[in-house]
């Protein structure tokens, strides 16, 4: 990172930039240098977003290619892989002794959430004695049956309680549990769960463990998750509502056309384009990301974007889009 701030501050300096704002912006570089450092040891990679009046770090949580980028507007397509994929999930580690909720996070630390209304056992949670069946007597026998209805029970009530905060975050839950809890859970549960659970005693494993488990549980997640974007790109592609040439995605993102934007967050082509949405190739003062502009102006249209690697794309543009109504046969955007 020091590398790319002396080599900002150097090609500034040759272009001649006003003294008085190279000493200001070099000023910010300083005062981000402390937060750098802590941040450094937090994330996978950084982004440092300065002018002479102000900075922002992002810390984030995917690997980006090290690029150094000086203009007359930040550069924020990379940060647009952390909107799409924003590594959030919640681990619920579920056994008839204990229940809790493991918070992980694209900025910080994972860390263990208080739910309200959240049971702390089985036991607890329908004030009856002990489910197991070492536990019965002639009085108070609990069969298979009867001990499957508490259980289902039990995870009507943790499901319960944890749906405010599934509908306030699209983040996906990870079952940490055992048969034949998890597979009760997952049929009583409305939340949205990973398809794969950590298949262990979660009562029984630190929290760390349970973090280092979940993680490529969340890749996987992520992965289906493209994959449906990319099954979607096919259908409408046969109702004539796919744009895969960056003229027409560009015409398209000024118009208020896409409905959902995929770009290459690699992908680096400079130019300009005007307010008909032409695209202009040039380099020169003045201009700028050609796939930033047309994500810009299609989220300031409404669009969702997706932000992949190249050989995550759909076509070979570096820039795809799906639009909102199909084009008439044999009319350009």
């Amino acid at each position: 990172m020091n590398n790319h701030i002396q080599q900002a501050l150097k090609k500034l300096e040759s272009e001649k930039i006003n003294k008085r704002r190279l000493a200001d912006l070099q000023q910010q570089f300083q005062e981000a240098t402390g937060p750098l450092d802590f941040c450094l040891t937090q994330a996978q990679s950084l982004a440092l977003l300065a002018t002479p009046d102000i900075y922002h770090i992002y810390r984030l949580a995917n690997n980006l290619v090290n690029q150094l980028e000086i203009g007359d507007r930040f550069y924020l397509k990379p940060l647009f892989r952390a909107l799409t994929f924003d590594q959030t999930a919640y681990i619920l580690a579920l056994s008839e002794n204990e229940v809790k909720v493991i918070g992980l996070f694209r900025e910080q630390d994972p860390e263990p959430l208080e739910v309200p209304g959240l049971p702390e056992s089985a036991i607890s949670a329908l004030s009856l004695p002990s489910l197991t069946a070492s536990h019965k007597g002639p009085e108070n026998p609990v069969d298979g049956t009867e001990r499957k209805m508490r259980l289902e029970n039990y995870a009507k009530k943790v499901n319960e309680a944890l749906t405010p905060l599934a509908r306030s975050n699209e983040a996906p839950f990870i079952l940490a549990s055992t048969e034949p809890l998890a597979s009760i859970f997952r049929s009583q549960a409305t939340i949205g769960l990973a398809e794969e659970t950590i298949a262990l005693g979660p009562d029984k494993i630190p929290d760390h463990e349970l973090v280092k488990l979940a993680r490529p549980i969340l890749d996987d997640y992520y992965g289906r998750e493209l994959d449906r974007v990319r099954d979607l790109f096919e259908q409408r592609s046969g109702q004539k509502r796919v744009a895969l040439d960056g003229a027409d995605v560009a015409k398209a993102a000024t118009f208020g056309l896409v409905d959902l934007a995929m770009v290459d967050f690699d992908n680096v082509e400079p130019g300009v384009i005007d307010d008909l949405g032409n695209i202009v190739f040039t380099s020169e003062a003045g201009s700028y990301g050609l796939v930033d502009e047309i994500v810009k102006r299609s989220m300031e249209n409404g669009a969702r974007v997706i932000a992949v690697r190249d050989k995550d794309m759909v076509g070979d543009t570096g820039v795809a889009a799906i639009l909102r109504y199909p084009l008439e046969a044999g009319k350009s955007i």
